[in-house]
């Protein structure tokens, strides 16, 4: 039996947000229902369930992922051979001693192109923002920023 060294309070702290940083990336869709309530027919109806399953949808998907994924690490040593990995993921750690070399490289771009959508589904909710602000002329320089090509207006 190992015995672990107990840790302070300041590194639980530290562990336990690293922890979590994955489901940060789960929990964020229900603020893109908000994004769009402008285009949403019965908004005052639609929005709230739009809300509400998507926090129910990812937050039951996440807590699933997250116990699967705890049930795949394979070593008692984590301090040294998860958190310490060579890749500088733990995830990637856990995929690569379940699955082997190929499925940890598939899933880790897997990984990353989803970052990469949750980043563009980010800065085009900034986008709107800066110009609903801007059409309210609440924000300065509003007369250049809320000016729309015509070229690219639908017809609807």
């Amino acid at each position: 039996m190992t015995l672990h060294p107990v840790l302070s309070g300041e590194q639980i702290l530290e562990q336990l947000s690293q922890a979590w940083l994955p489901a940060i990336w789960t929990i964020g869709a229900f603020d893109s229902v908000v994004h769009m309530s402008e285009e949403c027919a019965n908004a005052t109806r639609a929005i709230p369930i739009g809300i509400l399953g998507s926090i129910t949808a990812c937050g039951s998907i996440g807590t699933i992922i997250i116990i699967v994924i705890l049930f795949c690490i394979q070593t008692d040593d984590i301090e040294t051979h998860i958190l310490g990995s060579k890749f500088g993921q733990p995830l990637a750690q856990i995929i690569y001693d379940v699955l082997g070399k190929k499925w940890a490289i598939f899933f880790m771009v897997f990984v990353a192109i989803a970052q990469w959508m949750m980043g563009a589904s980010t800065l085009t909710a900034i986008s709107r923002q800066i110009w609903a602000f801007a059409r309210d002329n609440g924000l300065p320089f509003s007369f250049w920023i809320k000016r729309v090509n015509k070229k690219v207006i639908s017809s609807n």
